[in-house]
């Protein structure tokens, strides 16, 4: 969790930097930098999100996916049953 707030210290640099707020410069080679290092960000996160997703749809199509599921469905079924 460290990491990605320092990736969001790291874009609102970038910011700063563009909006002309520091003593840097924002001239070509700087604007360039800045823009690549938000892509790598960018990716980076894209790539925990796409991990994180194929972990889910990983969990959800395993050998005990539909037992879990049906386990699920029939605890709460019988549960909203004994309750009427």
């Amino acid at each position: 969790m460290r990491s990605l707030r320092n990736l969001s210290v790291l874009l609102g640099f970038t910011f700063i930097v563009l909006a002309d707020l520091t003593p840097i410069r924002p001239t070509h080679y700087v604007v360039i930098t800045l823009l690549l290092v938000n892509a790598s960000t960018v990716l980076l996160l894209l790539g925990i999100i796409v991990r994180e997703v194929w972990l889910i749809v990983q969990g959800l199509t395993g050998p005990l996916a539909m037992d879990a599921m049906f386990g699920f469905w029939f605890s709460a079924s019988t549960f909203c049953a004994c309750r009427c």
